[in-house]
């Protein structure tokens, strides 16, 4: 919201601290430092979060000469927000220039981790909602759970590994969400491994996949302060929708063919999947324009921000999902629908890392700020860091 001293500022007198206010409960980040330009750090103690206030205590009678800040928070949604800025001691400085550098940016494993998760979840939930719905009612029994407990399994694992990334571990609401779906997911998994051979703890499984469909959206950007009361529910279906599509494109590709069940029940099982995947892909669609509208404040910022470069990228690699679903539907009484799901699966997997890049990054809405105070602040961290979270 805003910083003190404020980006750019030439004081006539040195401050005791340098403080930055946020529009939501922060904790202390990595990274957070204070130097004179060209020269040593002039931090005066360890950095403090009070609510949404970070404070970072400096050395008394800063001499005249330009400074700079390096700060750094962990938000509620976990991610690490960083920013870098400069200000100056001594009437008549020139405007200062930070010397100081972003302490890191998101990498490959962050990136990995939450594709893991997110690949995790939507199989264990899509497939359940698939037995559920499609393939029970047809075959009067239900498929086996060995991909549901892989699923999970791996949700559980990489929600471990988010809230160890995110510095914070369950102090915030990302943190203390995650590892309430990791804890359900472990759960889930279990039963799930246990009803491969004994298939009375197939329910538990099922019910514990779908219930974890709800953790992206109380974990993430959908439930930040300020934020309309619509962009959860439209997040959560969104979730949903491409659980079900993948789920279902994933048993037709990999799961069905391996039952040794008639040709005419597989068949019937993807024509009722087709009706379904209509749905969920206008759903997918939708919610996906809306949370794009929710996140962006600006057509420009699709180009201009690494949040709508990957909207950008995800939008490509939906509409080639809706030429193979095409094709699939095209080909629902023919033996070459198994190629066709499957290559339309690994463009799924492809979305879903898009995905996992975009929950990594700020939402492009943050490139404008409506603080003029806060302005040149926020412009300083953009062009240094890109806002880049590891959370």
């Amino acid at each position: 919201m805003r910083t003190e001293p404020e980006s750019g500022a030439v004081l006539s007198s040195a401050p005791s601290r340098f403080v930055a206010v946020f529009d939501d409960t922060v904790r202390v980040g990595p990274g957070n430092a204070a130097v004179r330009n060209g020269g040593a750090s002039v931090l005066a103690g360890k950095p403090s979060a009070h609510g949404k206030t970070l404070v970072l205590p400096l050395r008394p009678n800063l001499a005249q000469g330009a400074y700079s800040v390096r700060w750094s928070v962990i938000s509620e949604d976990g991610h690490d927000v960083q920013g870098v800025l400069a200000f100056a001691v001594g009437a008549g400085q020139p405007v200062p220039v930070p010397t100081l550098h972003p302490a890191g940016e998101t990498g490959l494993g962050t990136v990995l981790t939450r594709w893991l998760f997110f690949t995790g979840l939507l199989v264990a939930a899509g497939v359940a909602f698939f037995d559920l719905v499609v393939w029970r009612p047809l075959a009067r029994s239900g498929l086996p759970t060995s991909w549901i407990a892989v699923g999970l399994a791996t949700m559980f694992v990489s929600g471990q590994g988010l809230v160890h990334a995110s510095h914070a571990g369950t102090a915030t609401r990302f943190g203390i969400v995650v590892e309430i779906g990791a804890a359900a997911s472990a759960a889930g998994a279990t039963a799930a491994a246990i009803a491969i051979a004994d298939r009375t703890s197939a329910p538990f499984a099922l019910v514990l996949a779908l219930a974890a469909l709800p953790v992206p959206t109380l974990a993430g950007h959908s439930l930040d302060p300020g934020r309309s009361w619509i962009d959860a529910p439209l997040d959560f279906l969104h979730v949903t929708a491409a659980a079900v599509w993948l789920g279902g494109i994933l048993a037709l590709a990999l799961i069905v063919p391996r039952l040794g069940a008639p040709s005419g029940l597989a068949a019937a099982a993807a024509r009722r999947f087709s009706r379904v995947a209509l749905v969920s892909v206008l759903v997918v669609g939708a919610t996906g324009v809306g949370r794009a509208v929710a996140e962006l404040s600006a057509v420009s910022q699709l180009w201009t921000t690494s949040y709508g470069e990957v909207i950008v990228v995800k939008t490509a690699l939906f509409a080639l999902l809706l030429v193979f679903g095409w094709t699939s539907r095209s080909l629902l009484a023919s033996a070459r629908l198994r190629y066709s799901v499957s290559a339309e699966l690994a463009v799924l997997l492809g979305l879903v890392a898009a995905v996992a890049v975009l929950t990594a990054l700020p939402p492009g809405r943050q490139a404008n700020p409506s603080s003029p105070s806060g302005r040149a602040d926020r412009a300083t961290a953009r062009r240094a860091t890109g806002i880049a979270p590891a959370g």
